[in-house]
């Protein structure tokens, strides 16, 4: 006898307000023993009748999903077969409290096994698959799919199979081992109705990329070739993040044309963890950003240079500065910075590989500026450096605005240090993150070019960031 069959006998010696009480506890503990990101209610209703006992809901992009759980004291065949047949529609979960006739199993799966949406699981079913894979997060991702999406009958037999199927699955994958991956897929269609089905097949094939395998070989009918599902590939990451440096040549590079902003923006805050840092050093020049802020830095000297996802943005951490790098340029408006402008004097030298297509003083309304539909070579670049040393009176540069490599226009505004492409255009975060260093930061030119470097995907093996 297992916890919660032990839990549903002592109920049964309560008062019956009791004993409904504990029941509908103890199947919703072991429910969120499987999911624990599921939330679950009693209907109040616990008369073995076709009203659910409990209702369970989840959300997803699309908006919030619902499953409706019935409690069965037993899953007697015939009762069973009634259940299907009238609560079928609503793809519910049936859900034992006591231990079935054994006698009856043989005939429970064989009237399940052609069932696209309905679960029927005996009690301690549940509980055994949620114990047997709880220590590993990717195969935790089977029983959560099973309390969504699950179907036919979940018995001690089928929670091993799915168990198996959780626990090497994912190392198949990872491994392109294409057996045991498809192994794997097959029991997991057997058990879990498509649509959940086919997420975890889009978190295996992630895997299966990222290893380096034929794509053409992966054992499923996916396109690997096209990026995965967002909550698939948010949730992959989420585990990826969370584990051991994955240091395989090739791993992160392989995956990280997958990755764009607003995935890795999606998750609010992320800690700067060894595999974000692999992960950056591949897509950093690939992830493209509206505007980005300089600020100062909490990082010790000599302290490797870190990413996380924080304010709204991605931050990029050197011991010389901070970038703060957002798809909105309102975000900055809380970036608490205060600098000095520059004088067209110390600005210049800053300017080596750039175009000046405009700059405003603080003296007064003064511009300069370069058609920027034409070529702007060495000569125009040249005569535009010697207008603005040639005029007098010029204060102190208020704003730029420079052609970058790529020949997109960054506005530099210097009073609060932020470099913006426009809000119609983005930029590769380690284009406009370099114009940014070169332009705005009072940093020395070889503290500009080590920052530059790194931003570039230069970065030494991934390490925790500092304590404090």
């Amino acid at each position: 006898m297992n916890v919660f069959e032990a839990r549903v006998q002592a109920a049964l010696d309560q008062s019956p307000i009791d004993a409904q009480r504990s029941i509908t506890g103890a199947v919703t503990d072991q429910i969120q023993m499987a999911d624990p990101t599921l939330r679950v209610e009693a209907t109040g209703y616990f008369n073995h009748s076709y009203i659910p006992d409990l209702i369970g809901t989840w959300s997803t992009p699309a908006g919030t999903v619902a499953r409706p759980y019935y409690l069965r004291f037993q899953l007697d065949a015939a009762r069973v077969r009634e259940d299907v047949a009238k609560l079928g529609g609503d793809s519910p979960a049936i859900i034992g409290l006591l231990p079935s006739e054994p006698e009856q199993q043989v005939e429970r799966r064989q009237l399940l096994d052609q069932s696209p949406t309905t679960l029927v699981a005996e009690g301690s079913a549940i509980e055994d698959l949620a114990a047997r894979v709880r220590n590993d997060e990717f195969a935790a991702l089977i029983p959560r799919a099973v309390m969504r999406a699950g179907r036919g009958y979940l018995d001690e037999q089928g929670a091993a199979e799915l168990a198996v199927a959780a626990d090497e699955g994912f190392d198949a994958a990872a491994n392109a081992d294409e057996e045991a991956t498809r192994s794997a897929l097959t029991t997991i269609h057997r058990h879990i109705a498509d649509a959940q089905a086919v997420e975890l097949e889009r978190t295996l094939g992630v895997l299966w990329m990222g290893s380096g395998g034929d794509r053409d070989a992966f054992p499923a009918g996916l396109d690997l070739d096209s990026s995965p599902l967002p909550g698939t590939l948010r949730e992959t990451l989420r585990i990826l993040f969370s584990r051991p440096a994955i240091e395989g040549e090739g791993f992160w590079a392989r995956i990280a044309g997958w990755i764009g902003v607003e995935d890795l923006l999606s998750f609010g805050e992320l800690e700067p963890s060894p595999n974000l840092q692999l992960l950056m050093a591949e897509a950093s020049s690939r992830l493209k950003f509206v505007s980005v802020a300089l600020g100062t830095s909490e990082l010790s000297p000599g302290s490797s240079a870190i990413w996380s996802v924080a304010n709204g943005g991605l931050l990029f951490q050197d011991p010389a500065v901070t970038l703060h790098f957002v798809t909105d340029g309102r975000t900055h408006s809380h970036w608490p910075e205060q600098y000095d402008p520059p004088t067209w004097e110390a600005l210049k030298p800053r300017l080596t590989g750039l175009v000046v297509e405009r700059a405003e003083f603080d003296s007064g309304s003064v511009s300069v500026r370069v058609d920027a539909k034409r070529e702007a070579g060495p000569e125009q670049q040249e005569e535009v450096l010697a207008s603005i040393q040639g005029m007098s009176g010029l204060g102190k540069v208020r704003e730029i605005v420079v052609r970058a490599v790529d020949n997109s226009a960054i506005r530099c505004r210097m009073a609060c240090r932020v470099a913006t492409a426009g809000r119609s255009r983005r930029v590769a975060a380690t284009e406009i993150g370099a114009v940014a260093l070169a332009v705005v930061a009072n940093l020395e030119a070889s503290e500009v070019e080590r920052v530059g470097g790194r931003l570039r995907g230069e970065h030494p093996s991934p390490v925790s960031p500092p304590e404090g």
